[in-house]
């Protein structure tokens, strides 16, 4: 049998688990809380890999009919090697459709299958009502900030976003991704300052899609900051649009809307910003 994964925290709820598993387990949690891999620990302590099927969302779309009806397949075979045949199912979001297919599973499952079901939001009455719940907490900061080490974070970064975690990793992720686009915003203001607009290309150059989307958003509320428009994305501190009347300020937004090439628009943008400083 292969080792069981580390996971970190919920150490109640691994012992629990630790002899036995019911038919149907539901484990729900808020987002980042450890689900996933807490039931894929568990798993493993009965099967084998390849008698272990996951189920997840794909492309952002909840898990589907045709999933469902794979594992139909895969259930209607006996273990190789292993105490238990077991479907591990993030149901987060399943359609109705799915719903239907999976409660038949759920219903009068084989002696040789589990169920390890896990959401972070509602799921019918009828599945509730076929599984053994258990509450998923928040992870502590301490257990938020290891992962986050073990991802490879360190540091007050790390620190910080633990914090702020309230016992989510995903959330945790989410401040600390936030944290480096500040960053990258402060470093692009710092060479505009500077009158440094060479480097503003190599600099932009580097950034993702989803930094520029960002990006974007950050420097509108830097120029609307002054003028009472605040955002989650505000860092008033910057307050570029202090010394621009807002017509000037919505010149600059209309110009971070048009399409462009990233690493041109922040350069124009920089020029712009300049010529009237």
């Amino acid at each position: 049998m292969e080792a069981a994964l580390k996971v970190i925290g919920h150490v109640d709820i691994q012992q629990r688990f630790s002899a036995d598993i019911p038919f149907n387990l539901l484990l729900v949690g808020s987002p980042g809380v450890g689900k996933h891999r807490l039931a894929l620990s568990i798993a493993q302590q009965f099967s084998n890999s390849y008698d272990i099927m996951i189920l997840e969302p794909s492309k952002g779309a909840p898990v589907s009919i045709g999933q469902v009806r794979e594992a139909g397949k895969f259930i209607s075979t006996h273990p190789f090697g292993s105490r238990y045949k077991i479907v591990i199912i993030d149901a987060t979001g399943i359609a109705d459709s799915s719903v239907q297919a999976l409660l038949r599973m759920l219903e009068e499952p084989p002696e040789r299958v589990r169920f390890i079901i896990t959401t972070s939001g509602q799921l019918p009455l009828t599945i509730f009502s076929r599984c053994a719940k258990v509450q998923v907490s928040p992870l502590s900061d301490a257990e938020v900030l290891q992962i986050l080490e073990l991802l490879g974070f360190s540091g007050d970064l790390a620190a910080i976003a633990a914090r702020l975690s309230k016992g989510s990793v995903e959330t945790a992720l989410a401040h600390i991704n936030n944290s480096e686009r500040r960053r990258k915003v402060l470093s692009v203001l710092q060479l505009i300052l500077e009158r440094k607009l060479g480097a503003v290309i190599p600099s932009v150059r580097k950034w993702s899609e989803s930094d520029i989307v960002e990006v974007t958003k950050w420097f509108e509320d830097l120029l609307l900051a002054p003028y009472g428009v605040m955002s989650s994305y505000t860092h008033a501190e910057l307050a570029l649009g202090k010394s621009f009347t807002p017509e000037e300020a919505n010149t600059y937004i209309r110009l971070l809307k048009t399409p462009m090439k990233a690493s041109l628009k922040m350069t124009y943008f920089a020029i712009r910003i300049l010529e009237n400083s």
